[in-house]
């Protein structure tokens, strides 16, 4: 019944949709860019006194509207922008007035840094005039570039290009002249090119933030508002022939003191294969200047993700983020499972680490018809075990992790009105018999030419063959979906969604999965005031629902009621709040860790806000506190966190954060004991646990293009056990003679945990695409079943211990075939 209420909820929401359609296009302003002749010499220096720039017409180039925060108000100040060209570059010119040219703020920082506190102007090229992808290229005050790509999951800005600017503060305002190669754009092979271009200015005493083609905030999306740039023809996609190679040092002082060092090389590579598409492939790859994860103390039964920092494997993946399916942190990820088979009475195992990457590939593109492409490659190394017989001394080597190879194959096509379909297939060979693994996912996401409404639907199928314990290759199957409708644009939003995952959807070989099995409806309403009303710039609520059981067996696991608000004010404050109501009890199948078995958590609720102060201050903070209790079982859970920051100077800037959380009575899973013909003895503990995280983050720039950063992070965590349960069969707790607490409040189960990790990392630029970076890593772990409740005497301890410190230094230089070509042709 539930189901078929479901689907005639969003046929019919389809169907409304459909009948709305409306016929209007989006108002587009159009600019023309002037050709020019290599003859008329320009230097990018600012100044904008070429003769090109006086003969360019203004028309149409200074009419800027505000996004924020009065949604559609013109611009308080005036902005012009002009566009020319020649054979090998784009440029863009822009005066950008103010009363005050002497309180433009510059405070200087690393390149990407859009926090800082200066004014920026941005310009953005659809190159395909699709709606749907763009370049983004951006500049502040202090000529501290940025750049992006855009897609419909949002901007990639990890992505990098080469190209130049520079800036200005003159007696009117301050100026921008940005010089953008064609190498660092794709577009279609026409000798009449359609593009669409947008250009942004962000004014940080008023927080304003205008475009020159209005950028609509009730109206989904971003490159879909863009107007037309005319005038632009006879230019050709240039030869894209791009190497970075890099030479290196990395030491390492291990805690025991023993010392290692090598020497490293390899190489990046960007060819153009066609005007669209585009080959990215890393030649032994260095990835020893990655930042330090974020480790954490794990007691539930789901694996926690990291972030991916690797560079490879951050840019221009865009076109590989579907649904969960691609997470490339699982490649070079070892198992570490079956050192454990080893480690017994007999024998020791030392554990290799991560198998090594030895090359990757990626490939990627959209043609001019909006067909996207991607295919992305990776090999790792095989990787071996060494186990050693604690009684004869003999030593054997086992396959941790044999040769395996990664790939990912993507198609999305671009359809009208910002809509799209997509396939994916990701795959992954494991040599010697090894766990192989293949999924193909597919999704569609259909849209109003208003965009307004939104129809989307995905599905899923895995694959996984293994050996069985007689040897055989047996093949699990698993499918997920999910379909949802919503009102995506205006004031009201509302929308629909169902999801399924089946109990053997696996696709963690190559993407990523908490848990499956899941069987969810959802849906939600809320309402977006997008124009200054009292006291406020700009406020949200939102309600939603939503009811989930497991996909096998049929059984209810949840039901939550949730509520959100935010608002901004006047002065630029933010407030937040949020709170989530399940009345009633859930049933847990995870946390037990065996199948059909449940653990019973009676009504919850949780409650939170959040505050952020004005970050144009030179002293800005965020404050986030709340609770979460469970009344039937005496739980009480609070955390609260403050992050200051403070500017010292425009080159000086510092950022801390301290989280504390504290959880009294909490049921957990604590181990799992015999089994029996039927069933296991599941062991719950009663706990207390105290999360503590502190970590510091200081920022000095020399000039645009040299700093350094140090960042430093301690993180507590522990668990101390009262009192020890045997799960009934019934999810609730039942009296058991396991685990012994003595008389100072301790058992073996107790964990006392702690991180520390110090990144210092400083970058020189000393041309463009080139750059010298020296790194130096420390890093310390320690975990024992003594609880230390003073933070002071865990700080001391994890300071005292053994610690890996890790030293890299790396140069690399940018290659470019077009510039090497004009250098040669001018001699």
């Amino acid at each position: 019944m539930l189901d078929r209420r479901v689907f005639s909820g969003l046929l019919f929401f389809c169907v409304y949709s459909l009948q709305v359609f409306g016929s209007e296009d989006f108002s587009e302003n159009s600019l023309r860019a002037t050709r020019f002749t290599s003859e008329q010499k320009i230097n990018i220096d600012g100044d904008l006194n070429e003769e090109i720039w006086n003969d360019v017409n203004l028309e149409n180039s200074e009419k800027f509207i505000q996004r924020v925060p009065e949604n559609g108000a013109k611009s308080n100040y005036r902005s012009s922008v002009k566009v020319i060209y020649d054979d090998f570059a784009i440029y863009v010119g822009a005066k950008l007035f103010d009363p005050n040219p002497s309180e433009i703020p510059v405070e200087i920082g690393q390149r990407d840094n859009r926090g800082l506190n200066s004014d920026y102007f941005g310009v953005f090229f659809d190159t395909y005039a699709k709606g749907q992808n763009a370049f983004g290229f951006q500049v502040t005050s202090a000529n501290v570039q940025a750049d992006v790509y855009y897609t419909q999951s949002g901007g990639d800005t990890n992505w990098d290009a080469v190209w130049s600017s520079e800036v200005k503060i003159t007696d009117e305002g301050w100026q921008i002249e940005m010089k953008i190669p064609y190498s660092a754009l794709r577009f279609p092979e026409n000798n009449i090119q359609n593009w669409k271009v947008n250009f942004m200015r962000r004014i940080r005493e008023t927080n304003e933030e205008s475009y020159w083609n209005f950028v609509d905030n009730s109206i989904s999306g971003f490159v879909n508002q863009f107007g037309r740039l005319e005038g632009l023809k006879n230019i050709k996609p240039p030869v894209r022939l791009q190497l970075y190679p890099f030479v290196g040092y990395v030491g390492v002082v291990e805690p025991n003191g023993r010392m290692s060092n090598q020497a490293s090389f390899g190489m990046d590579l960007k060819y153009g294969l066609s005007d669209a598409f585009t080959l990215d492939m890393s030649l032994i790859p260095d990835f020893s200047q990655v930042q330090s994860d974020n480790v954490v103390l794990n007691l539930s039964p789901f694996e926690v993700k990291y972030a991916e920092n690797r560079p490879f494997f951050t840019e221009g993946i865009e076109l590989f983020d579907k649904n969960g399916l691609f997470y490339s942190r699982r490649i070079g990820q070892a198992s570490g499972e079956i050192a454990g088979e080893y480690s017994d009475l007999d024998s020791t195992a030392i554990f290799p680490g991560d198998p090594p990457l030895i090359n990757s590939l990626k490939i990627s593109g959209r043609t001019k018809g909006g067909l996207g492409i991607g295919f992305l490659n990776a090999v790792t190394n095989r990787t071996e075990m060494t186990v050693i017989n604690t009684e004869t001394g003999k030593r054997r080597n086992v396959t941790v992790d044999p040769y395996t190879n990664f790939n990912v194959m993507v198609v999305d096509q671009n359809l009208k009105n910002n809509s799209n379909f997509s396939v994916i297939n990701t795959n992954v060979t494991r040599g010697e018999a090894g766990r192989d693994a293949n999924v193909t996912g597919a999704e569609i996401r259909l849209r109003d030419k208003k965009n307004r409404f939104q129809f989307y639907g995905f599905g899923a199928l895995s694959n996984v063959w293994e050996n069985n314990a007689n040897g055989e290759r047996v093949l699990d199957q698993g499918f997920s979906y999910q379909i949802s409708a919503s009102k995506i644009s205006g004031n009201l939003r509302y929308g629909v969604n169902r999801s399924v995952e089946s109990d053997n959807y696996d696709i963690n070989d190559l993407g990523f999965l908490r848990a499956p099995n899941d069987f969810n409806h959802s849906a939600f309403i809320g309402y977006e005031k997008f124009n200054r009303f009292g006291i406020f710039n700009r406020a949200e609520a939102y309600v939603s629902a939503s009811y989930n059981m497991l996909y096998e067996p049929r059984v209810f696991t949840r039901a939550s009621i949730n509520a959100s608000a935010w608002a901004q004010t006047t002065s630029f404050w933010s407030f937040s709040w949020n709170a989530s109501y399940r009345p009633i009890g859930e049933n847990d199948y995870f946390e037990p860790r065996v199948e059909g078995r449940f653990f019973n958590k009676p009504e919850n609720l949780n409650t939170g806000i959040n505050i952020r102060s004005d970050s144009r201050k030179r002293v800005s903070f965020s404050l986030n506190g709340g609770f979460w209790t469970l009344p039937e079982r005496d739980q009480f859970d609070n955390w609260v966190s403050i992050s200051p920051s403070f500017r010292v100077s425009n080159s000086l800037s510092l950022n801390y954060n301290l989280s504390y959380l504290q959880v009294r009575n909490e049921y957990g899973f604590v181990n799992l004991g015999e089994s029996h013909d039927d069933d296991f003895n599941i062991y719950f503990g009663r706990r207390d646990r105290t999360e503590i995280n502190n970590t510091i983050f200081a920022r000095y720039t020399f000039n645009p293009k040299m700093f350094f950063t140090i960042r430093a992070r301690h993180y507590l965590s522990n668990a101390n056990y009262e009192e020890f349960f045997e799960l009934g069969k019934d999810g609730n707790m039942k009296d058991t003679e396991f685990g012994d607490i003595s008389e100072n409040n301790s058992s073996e189960y107790d964990v006392n945990f702690n991180s520390f990790n110090v990144d210092f990392v400083y970058s020189w630029q000393f041309a463009p695409g080139s750059f010298l970076t020296f790194s130096w890593k420390d890093a310390a772990i320690e975990q024992t079943n003594v609880v230390q409740s003073s933070y002071r005497d865990n700080l001391d301890g994890i300071l005292e211990s053994g610690h890996t410190n890790n030293f890299s230094l790396k140069l690399t230089y940018f290659l470019d075939y077009l510039s090497i070509r004009k250098m040669f042709n001018k001699s």
